[in-house]
């Protein structure tokens, strides 16, 4: 996510110890992997449709991985009780949306950062039912992990 940032994102030192004991270890205890719910940063980045329904007071993401859903701006991790985030979407054309995110958590990160995804919009088409249930074994004996 924080590729493009220069020098990456910029993590606590107890921040940065986790994603490299995590990198170290393959991530096996990555939410993903394990079929439990995603971050809602992450899952702007994976190859999952999310779909989008607004109405003059609510703007609702619809997941296809697992049926989640979320109110924006309802949950956020892995930020601490003091993170603050903004996400900003805008639609450039007719095929594509922007969302720009900015994370602002002072116990987690040494600074405010911002990153900006550009998603393709994929119009007249249903999200489709992508069941992963808790405690799938495929991605770690994928792995090599039992």
């Amino acid at each position: 996510m924080g590729a493009s940032l220069p020098g990456g994102l910029p993590y606590q030192p107890w921040a940065a110890e986790a994603v490299k004991r995590n990198m170290a270890t393959s991530s096996k205890d990555d939410p993903h992997g394990l079929c439990l719910p995603d971050t809602f940063l992450r899952a702007y980045g994976l190859p999952h449709i999310v779909k989008f329904v607004q109405t003059p007071r609510l703007l609702i993401a619809l997941e296809e991985y697992n049926a989640d859903y979320r109110q924006i701006d309802f949950r956020g991790s892995p930020l601490t009780s003091a993170g603050r985030v903004r996400e900003r979407m805008t639609r450039p054309d007719f095929g594509h949306l922007n969302i720009e995110v900015t994370v602002d958590d002072p116990k987690a990160y040494t600074r405010p950062w911002t990153v900006t995804l550009r998603q393709q919009i994929i119009a007249d088409t249903e999200i489709i039912d992508e069941i992963c249930l808790e405690n799938e074994k495929f991605m770690r004996r994928s792995r090599g992990t039992p």
